[in-house]
């Protein structure tokens, strides 16, 4: 499975981001297969992570943050999409900025059940008076 988490709001993206790993932490109780990919890793170092298993018959759990600025990355991973997304494990893809949307669309072909793609924008006006009042 892969999540991608992107947008301008950064606060609200990195909410998203610790709500699905404390998810992950309550339903797979040893919390060891969580997995924070370095700043820039190399597609073999994703390809790598993404094949261990994890221990105790859990899904891992690869967060990788802002790895889709490498265009020589997020090549890679537009070619190899459906290996990846069909893996038992979930890449959890934080994104600073809004992804490319040839990207976007490759994705949003894939299984609902392989995918989830979720943009945060800058909340402005009577949306970001109906966030502050709700938190």
């Amino acid at each position: 499975m892969i999540i991608v988490l992107h947008g301008k709001d950064n606060f609200r993206t990195e909410q998203k981001l610790k709500s699905i790993i404390a998810g992950y932490k309550q339903k797979n109780k040893s919390g060891i297969n969580i997995t924070h990919l370095t700043e820039n890793p190399s597609y073999n170092d994703l390809k790598d992570e993404s094949r261990q298993l994890g221990m105790f018959q859990e899904k891992r759990l690869l967060v990788g943050k802002n790895i889709l600025q490498n265009k020589e990355l997020r090549s890679k991973i537009k070619k190899n999409l459906e290996s990846l997304a069909s893996g038992d494990n979930i890449l959890i893809l934080k994104e600073d900025q809004k992804i490319n949307s040839k990207l976007r669309k490759k994705i949003e072909k894939l299984s609902a059940d392989e995918t989830l793609i979720q943009e945060f924008k800058e909340l402005k006006g009577r949306k970001l008076k109906a966030w502050y009042k709700k938190e």
